[in-house]
């Protein structure tokens, strides 16, 4: 038995939470068979595929001068219902382990999104030409303690702990990745970036391309006797790079040309793990039987209907950049897996949908880029003078006009 004044010192962590959103909404018009069979399996499936991944040590090669895979990561991941949870404790680690703790915190939570896009639920929905649904995340540090006489891993509690729920719930109303932390968390994922700022493209990771970026004002929460900074998670428009990463993506997916590329190819064929039935049958798990059973989908007609039914979709459906990022990584993973790169027909309709994914994420990329520099110019001190001298000599025109 640990010691009771071993268990009360506080200790510093990271929290994460990530919850469905709209899961009252499903329960409320969906009957319970529907809500636990399809609805939140599939969320359950995404969460497992994504923690999965997550436990392979060696996901990336080890050419690179400094090595992709994390030398910390979080372990323990709770899910509960349309819930997800992990704390992974920050005390007597290194700064390099503790920005890898980080970054792997935040890949899980992508991981579990793009999963989650991909997932029966939402694809029966994007079938049905609605918007999929989305899952809010939010991720902070702070210290907590352990409860007295307990051992179990989640057993702590503090203020930070529900200070990261809160992130989560204010995470529900971004408009992009919905994957947001704390100053904190921000700062430490965006120096692990920095670390592989010298590395070649082919030696990178698509998150290295993404930024925390700071929301507009702060938020004042619940509980909570000060307004918060809030960051959400965001394609990087400044990285001058990031197209021309994407370009290399589309390139030869039957070959491994960047490290890259063979990660990709691991979440895509991780889609499927642990789901053979017969020769070439797959089910998610048991209970998504619900609604693909009566289909008799294989793994490469699965795939086929993502891509037929994305393709499909109308432009209003990916006119925002995140998520038009997320389904051509999406693509990108799919189009490398075994089952579709061996069938050259349906290969090149497949590498036509993601090149339109393509063309859609420079087409929004140069759009955000121009907002951003005309903002540059609006904020600019000379200009907003200019402006307001403008407007000062058009009342006064407006007022000797009037008088005459």
């Amino acid at each position: 038995m640990i010691p009771m004044s071993e268990k009360l010192e506080p200790k510093n962590y990271l929290f994460l939470f990530a919850d469905l959103i709209g899961s009252t909404e499903v329960a409320t018009e969906q009957t319970p068979q529907f809500f636990a069979g399809n609805y939140i399996s599939s969320f359950r499936w995404a969460v497992e595929s994504a923690r999965n991944f997550l436990k392979e040590r060696n996901v990336w090669e080890e050419s690179s001068d400094i090595s992709l895979n994390f030398k910390d990561r979080i372990e323990d991941i709770d899910i509960t219902g349309d819930e997800v949870k992990s704390f992974a404790s920050l005390d007597d680690k290194t700064e390099e382990k503790k920005e890898d703790i980080i970054a792997s915190a935040v890949m899980f939570a992508y991981l579990t999104k793009l999963y989650w896009f991909i997932s029966p639920y939402n694809l029966e929905r994007l079938t049905g030409k609605q918007f999929p649904r989305d899952m809010a995340v939010g991720i902070h540090i702070g210290p907590a303690s352990k409860f007295a006489l307990s051992n179990k891993w989640d057993d702590i509690a503090g203020l930070h702990i529900h200070v990261a729920k809160r992130i989560e719930t204010l995470a529900r109303e971004c408009h992009n990745s919905r994957i947001c932390a704390s100053e904190d968390v921000a700062d430490m994922f965006n120096k692990w970036c920095e670390r592989f700022s010298g590395s070649e493209l082919k030696e990178k990771a698509p998150l290295h391309f993404t930024t925390f970026r700071e929301q507009d004002k702060r938020h004042l929460v619940k509980g909570i006797p000060k307004s918060i900074k809030l960051y959400e998670l965001d394609w990087d428009i400044e990285n001058n790079d990031a197209m021309k990463y994407l370009e290399m993506l589309l390139e030869t997916p039957e070959h491994v040309d960047m490290e890259a590329e063979g990660v990709l190819k691991k979440i895509g064929s991780n889609f499927f793990s642990k789901v053979k039935v017969g020769e070439d049958k797959f089910e998610l798990n048991k209970a998504v039987k619900y609604k693909f059973n009566e289909d008799k989908l294989t793994k490469k007609s699965y795939i086929k209907k993502w891509f037929d039914v994305v393709n499909e979709q109308p432009k209003l459906f990916l006119d925002q950049l995140f998520l038009a990022v997320s389904y051509f990584i999406l693509s990108c993973s799919l189009i490398r897996t075994s089952k579709i790169y061996e069938d050259q027909t349906y290969n090149d309709k497949c590498r036509k949908v993601t090149q339109e994914f393509y063309s859609s994420i420079d087409r929004l990329h140069k759009q955000q880029v121009k907002e951003k520099d005309a903002k540059s110019l609006t904020d600019c001190p000379r200009i907003q003078t200019h402006q307001k001298k403008c407007q000062k000599f058009s009342i006064q025109g407006e007022k000797s006009r009037i008088k005459r």
